[in-house]
């Protein structure tokens, strides 16, 4: 191989790498956390996620500032910098989570075969399945009922003239569209707690009460498939 192919071949292989690098800890942290906030603009929501994703950041480069000072204090030299001592780290983190998850496979498979051959004790297993899931749904659904409760309360207690009554307005239209996309869906056993109506101080409890709606509604309709 000439010269010229080794640096394009490096080139390419460079770019792909510290693109998928950026995109795993960067672009893609950002958008779950985007996607996950519950506040009411785009501004706030990236606010939100950068926060939560720096924390995760500020944590995870103390244990790997930590690992770097032990290893300096241990004497060892690695000849590739510390930028290669990483890349390596990484690649190695990579292989072995591969080789785990094939190992885990290449057991799990047969045994699960072997496993539903005997279908007196495939059908207790089901069974067990079934009360588990019928569990997390009335768990899941009585967690929506309180939440729709909440929303609904704080929404008559709060005053037309309210500063925080258009963030309210938003989370009634999002109420209002949930309960028309299924009617089938009847609030029952809501129940209101000590803390629960302390959604009327700031925009930040209001943003709390919009995204903890939606989770509620997301784990519900997940455990009904």
């Amino acid at each position: 191989m000439s010269d010229q192919e080794r640096g394009g071949v490096s080139f390419f292989w460079s770019w792909s790498y510290w693109s998928t690098f950026l995109l795993t800890w960067a672009v893609v942290p950002i958008l779950q956390g985007y996607e996950d906030a519950g506040d009411f603009t785009v501004t706030e929501r990236l606010k939100a996620s950068l926060h939560v994703n720096l924390l995760f950041y500020v944590i995870v480069g103390s244990v790997a500032l930590f690992g770097l000072i032990l290893l300096i204090l241990l004497h060892h030299n690695w000849s590739g910098g510390i930028i290669g001592f990483a890349m390596a780290c990484s690649n190695t983190f990579g292989l072995v989570t591969g080789v785990f998850l094939l190992g885990f496979g290449l057991s799990e498979i047969p045994k699960s075969i072997w496993v539903n051959a005997d279908y007196i004790h495939r059908q207790k297993v089901l069974s067990h399945k079934v009360a588990r899931a019928a569990l997390k749904l009335d768990d899941a659904h009585q967690n929506l009922s309180n939440a729709i409760v909440v929303s609904q309360a704080t929404s008559k207690q709060m005053s037309k003239r309210d500063p925080l009554r258009p963030y309210m307005n938003i989370i009634d239209d999002m109420l209002k569209n949930m309960l028309d996309e299924d009617p089938s869906f009847k609030p029952q056993g809501g129940r209101l707690g000590e803390n629960d109506m302390d959604y009327d101080n700031d925009e930040k409890s209001m943003a709390t009460l919009r995204r903890q709606l939606r989770i509620a509604k997301e784990e519900y309709y997940r455990c009904k498939r």
